[in-house]
């Protein structure tokens, strides 16, 4: 069994919900998103059909894994999100 690295904190209160990574070597990565489990933001370029280029209104920090989705505002449309580096989010398949 692999050793704990990261001990994650959630508070959810009525507009926003706090994340609070904090690594066994100290080191702590904080997140703020709203509590309907959105984060605004813009579309900047797309890369490939597949990657996006993102400006966040709260910004992921550097590298997350995937499992959630992605939706255009005005678009019935959501996609799967495979990875985010960066501001480069990695979608399953191409926008539609």
């Amino acid at each position: 069994m692999n050793a704990v690295e990261w001990f994650i904190s959630i508070d959810t209160g009525g507009t926003f919900t706090d994340g609070l990574g904090t690594h066994v070597s100290g080191h702590q990565k904080r997140v703020k998103v709203l509590s309907s489990s959105r984060i605004r933001g813009q579309v900047t370029r797309a890369i490939t059909a597949q990657t996006l280029s993102l400006n966040l209104a709260c910004p992921l920090q550097t590298l997350w894994p995937g499992g959630f989705r992605f939706a255009l505002l005005g678009h019935n449309n959501s996609y799967e999100i495979l990875n985010v580096k960066d501001d480069q989010w990695t979608l399953a398949e191409p926008l539609a």
